[in-house]
C-alpha cells in the first residue's frame, strides 16, 4: 500500500504522544535537528507502537508535526532556524520538560503496550536527555529528574492496578454470595420477585440508574428479571469477571517484571 493510499489521521493523544517521543528523541541525541530525523524516530516508534492498533498502515502526517513544533515555537520552548536552504528545529530544555511531563502525565490505567513503550523510551533516552537539565532551574531539573526515574510510569501503573484489582476482587466476591444464594435449594422454590428480594446484593454491586440493583430488577417485565436470576449473575461472572481479574493478574505480573518486582498475586 503507498503513502498516498493510507488512512490520514488526526493528532489524537496516541499519535501526539509518539510525535513527543520523535522530538525528544531527535533533539536528545543530535542538539538540532531536521524534519528528517523526526520522521525516522516518529516512524520507528509509530511502527512499534501502533503495530497491534489498526489492520492497515498508519501515517503520521508532516504537517502533524509541524504543527506540534509551531507551537513549542509561540511558546518559547523550541526554535525553528533556517540555513541556506535547510530548515532546522531545537528543543530548548524547557520544551523537554514540557513534552516529557505530557508523557508520563496520567492517572488511569494505560493499555499496556504504552506503559512498556514510555517506559522503554524513557529508559533508552534518559542519559542524554539530563544532560540538558544544566539549563533548567534547581525545581525544573528536579522535575526533569523525577519524572524520567527508572521504572517510575511502571510503578504508577501497577498501583493504579492494585487499586483495580482489589475493587474487582470485592465485586467477585459479592457475586460469589449471590450465585451461591441462587444455587441453594431453599431459593429454587422462591418466586424470581422472592428470589430478588432476598438476593445478598453487596456494596461492590453497582447501581443502576440512581436506584439499588434489587429496585431496578424488581420493576423490569418478567421475562427480563428471570433471565437476569438465571443467567445474567452466572455469565457475568464466569465470562467477564473472572478472566477480566485473571487478566489483570497477568499484565500487572508483565509489568513488575520489567522492573524486578515479580510478585504471586493469587
Amino acid at each position: 500500500m503507498t503513502a498516498k493510499n493510507r488512512r490520514k489521521v488526526s493528532v489524537s493523544k496516541l499519535f501526539q504522544s509518539v510525535i513527543h517521543c520523535g522530538l525528544i528523541a531527535a533533539g536528545a541525541v543530535s542538539g538540532r535537528f531536521r524534519m528528517a530525523e523526526i520522521r525516522f524516530y516518529v516512524d520507528l516508534f509509530g511502527g512499534q507502537l501502533l503495530l497491534g492498533s489498526s489492520k492497515e498502515p498508519v501515517a503520521i502526517q508532516s504537517v502533524q508535526i509541524m504543527r506540534i513544533l509551531e507551537g513549542l515555537t509561540a511558546d518559547g520552548m523550541a526554535q525553528i532556524e533556517k540555513v541556506k536552504s535547510h530548515t532546522y528545529y531545537r528543543l530548548l530544555p524547557n520544551g523537554y520538560l514540557y513534552l516529557l511531563e505530557n508523557l508520563v502525565a496520567t492517572d488511569h490505567r494505560l493499555p499496556i503496550e504504552d506503559t512498556l513503550f514510555i517506559n522503554y523510551f524513557i529508559d533508552s533516552y534518559r542519559e542524554v536527555i539530563l544532560k540538558l537539565s544544566g539549563d533548567l532551574t534547581p525545581a525544573q531539573a528536579k522535575r526533569l529528574e523525577e519524572i524520567t526515574q527508572p521504572g517510575s510510569m511502571i510503578e504508577r501503573q501497577l498501583a493504579i492496578l492494585d487499586t483495580i484489582i482489589a475493587k474487582l476482587r470485592h465485586r467477585q466476591q459479592d457475586y460469589l454470595k449471590i450465585l451461591t444464594f441462587l444455587s441453594d435449594t431453599k431459593s429454587s422454590r422462591m418466586t424470581f420477585a422472592e428470589k430478588i428480594e432476598r438476593l445478598p446484593l453487596g456494596p461492590s454491586i453497582p447501581q443502576t440508574f440512581n436506584r439499588s440493583l434489587r429496585e431496578a430488577l424488581l420493576g423490569l417485565p418478567e421475562a427480563i428479571r428471570e433471565r437476569e436470576v438465571t443467567t445474567g449473575f452466572h455469565k457475568r461472572h464466569q465470562q467477564f469477571y473472572k478472566p477480566y481479574i485473571s487478566s489483570l493478574i497477568e499484565e500487572r505480573r508483565v509489568l513488575a517484571v520489567c522492573i524486578g518486582k515479580e510478585e504471586l498475586i493469587e
